[in-house]
């Protein structure tokens, strides 16, 4: 189960426009980092 919910404002301005598992990392999603 990967908890995702919410939304993410103490992530702001990030999550303005993309959802808070999508804001990249590096190179990649948060998401794609939790899941590998």
């Amino acid at each position: 189960m990967i908890l995702a919910a919410g939304r993410g404002s103490r992530l702001l301005p990030l999550t303005d426009r993309v959802p808070k598992p999508m804001i990249p990392i590096g190179d990649r999603p948060l998401l794609e980092h939790v899941v590998r």
